[in-house]
């Protein structure tokens, strides 16, 4: 009799988890639904129908993403935050936002689809917490979104809003190589690209 959450889909069917199993209305029956493929010990914690008509559950050991009746698990091992997914929300920006014991994440819908499709094996979400001025990382549950498109997340030290029309985007750091070693002898940057020539290096290099 443990309810993990209830929630109505696109087509206003309602979805309950039992925590470990997933149950949809048909008529005046719940019924069990057995296509959403998931590893052991996995409970159902949060779930969410986006506006391409694709079904994600936040889990305790990943989101899943299912489209046409296949399952797409997606985990730390390929770029998320954390495995404990509480709250799975959609902005008007295309952008999925995930919510657990680690903060707030931002994912891009598109990133997700290739990642289904296997033309990537790994994602690289935006990450939210305490540096953000978020006063606990820790979210307990269902997130909101507002019409104005503002975000919002129940913590641990109370709620918790994010307005992605004002976050910052995440910097991406200037890559500067300091030194070069060739097969052991040290290459002189400076000396050697004084021009901006590119530096060259010969066929047989064994080590760089």
């Amino acid at each position: 009799n443990y309810i993990e959450f209830i929630f109505q889909d696109r087509q206003n069917t309602i979805w309950v988890s039992t925590g470990n199993k997933l149950h949809r209305l048909t008529g005046n029956l719940f019924t069990p639904v057995n296509h959403v493929n998931t590893p052991d010990n996995t409970a159902f914690l949060s779930a969410h129908h986006d506006s391409s008509g694709v079904f994600w559950f936040g889990t305790n050991n990943g989101l899943i993403r299912v489209q046409n009746k296949k399952s797409t698990l997606i985990t730390m091992r390929n770029g998320l935050i954390e495995n404990n997914i509480y709250s799975i929300t959609e902005d008007k920006n295309y952008h999925i936002w995930l919510a657990g014991r680690n903060g707030v994440s931002r994912l891009r819908l598109n990133e997700l689809e290739d990642f289904a499709k296997n033309k990537i094996d790994k994602i690289y979400p935006d990450w939210y917490n305490e540096k953000d001025g978020m006063k606990s990382r820790w979210c307990t549950g269902e997130g909101y979104i507002s019409k104005e498109g503002k975000l919002w997340f129940p913590t641990s030290i109370g709620i918790s809003m994010l307005d992605p029309n004002k976050l910052k985007k995440p910097e991406v750091p200037t890559l500067l190589i300091e030194k070069l070693i060739v097969d052991g002898e040290t290459i002189r940057l400076n000396s050697t690209n004084r021009n901006k020539k590119p530096i060259q290096i010969s066929p047989g290099v064994k080590r760089i």
